[in-house]
C-alpha cells in the first residue's frame, strides 16, 4: 500500500492541531513538520501528499510541477494570500480552502464529512464560511478554540487564555490530539491562561512602552518591537500602543534568520497586509501575516 505524508505548519497551534487532526484520521501516516524559511521539502515518491497550514510551494515544486502531481495532493489551507496566488496560476488542487476559517477546523470537516457519527449535515457535505462563523459545526472545543484564535475572532475570551494555556505547558504535537477528545483539560488550560493573561498584559504593555519604536515602512506607520518573547498581537496592548501607528511589527533574530509578524492595529482592521508579506516571501492573513529573511537584508526593515 502506498503511505500518506502528511507536512504541516509546525510553528504555531493551528498547524499543530492540524496535524492532530489528521493524526487521529491518518495515524499511520508520515509526518513532516516545516515553518517559512526551512529548507523546501522534496516531494514525496508516492502515495497521497496532504499540505495543511501551508502552501504547496513548501515542497519546493514550480506551478506545472504542481499540476501534474495534483492528483495526489490534498491542501487544506485558509491564508488569503496562498489561496489567491494558486487560484491566479490555474492550478486546481483537491482539497478544503476557506479564507477566514483556521485550517484545524477545516481539516477536521474534510474527514468528518465521511463520517455519519460527525459529519456536519450529511455525508460529503462541507461547511461554508458563515457555518463556521455562526458555530453550526460539530468539532472538539480545542478546534474551536484554537480555529478562532488563529483568525482574531474575539468573541470568546476563552481563545486566548487557551493559548496561553497551552504555552505555558509547551503542549506539542501529541499533547494537541490528546486534546481533540478531552474537553475537560481543554477547560483547565482556559483557567490557566486566565491566570497568565493578566501577568502577561502588565508585562506586554512595560515592554511595548520601553523598547517599541515608530517606523514608517511600505505605506504604513508600525509600532516596532524587537524581542524574543513578542510573538504574537498580544504583545502590543491597546493602551501602548502610539496613536498615529495602523499597523503593528514585531521581529526576532534567531542567529541565523529574522522572522517577522505583521498585525493589525487596533481601529485599522481595512488594512490588508498579507500583500506586504508576500512581497518579501511570506504569506499569512489580511491582519496577522509574516516573513523572513537574512539579518542583512532585515536591517533595512528595522531601521
Amino acid at each position: 500500500m502506498n503511505k500518506t505524508t502528511v507536512i504541516y505548519h509546525r510553528a504555531d497551534y493551528d498547524g499543530l492541531f492540524s496535524a492532530a487532526v489528521c493524526k487521529k484520521f491518518l495515524p499511520d501516516a508520515e509526518f513532516i513538520g516545516w515553518d517559512f524559511g526551512d529548507p523546501l521539502i522534496p516531494f514525496p515518491a508516492e502515495g497521497s501528499v496532504y499540505i495543511v497550514d501551508l502552501p504547496p510551494e513548501c515542497v519546493g515544486e514550480t506551478a506545472i510541477g504542481i499540476g501534474h502531481l495534483a492528483s495526489r495532493i490534498i491542501w487544506i489551507d485558509h491564508h488569503k494570500s496562498s489561496i489567491q496566488k494558486w487560484d491566479e496560476l490555474g492550478v486546481v488542487l483537491p482539497g478544503y480552502r476557506i479564507d477566514g476559517v483556521a485550517a484545524c477546523r477545516l481539516c477536521w470537516q474534510w474527514f468528518a464529512s465521511l463520517d455519519p457519527e460527525i459529519c456536519f449535515a450529511s455525508p460529503g457535505d462541507l461547511p461554508l464560511k458563515d457555518h463556521y462563523v455562526h458555530r453550526d459545526v460539530k468539532e472538539p472545543l480545542a478546534l474551536t478554540l484554537a480555529g478562532e484564535y488563529d483568525v482574531w475572532d474575539k468573541r470568546d475570551e476563552r481563545a486566548d487564555a487557551f493559548q496561553f494555556g497551552m504555552w505555558a505547558s509547551g503542549v506539542a504535537e501529541g499533547g494537541c490530539l490528546a486534546l481533540l477528545d478531552n474537553e475537560k483539560e481543554v477547560l483547565e488550560f482556559c483557567e490557566e491562561g486566565f491566570a497568565m493573561m493578566r501577568w502577561q498584559r502588565q508585562f506586554a504593555a512595560s515592554t511595548c512602552r520601553e523598547r517599541a519604536y515608530i517606523r514608517e515602512w511600505e505605506g504604513r506607520t508600525f509600532c516596532v518591537l524587537a524581542s524574543c518573547h513578542a510573538r504574537n498581537s498580544m504583545w502590543f496592548p491597546q493602551e501602548a500602543i502610539p496613536k498615529e501607528c495602523d499597523a503593528l511589527m514585531c521581529w526576532r533574530y534567531d542567529g541565523n534568520r529574522v522572522s517577522f509578524s505583521l498585525y493589525h492595529a487596533p481601529g485599522h482592521e481595512e488594512h490588508d497586509l498579507s500583500p506586504i508579506a508576500v512581497k518579501y516571501g511570506g504569506g499569512g492573513h489580511r491582519g496577522a501575516c509574516g516573513f523572513s529573511m537574512s539579518l542583512e537584508g532585515a536591517l533595512e526593515v528595522i531601521r
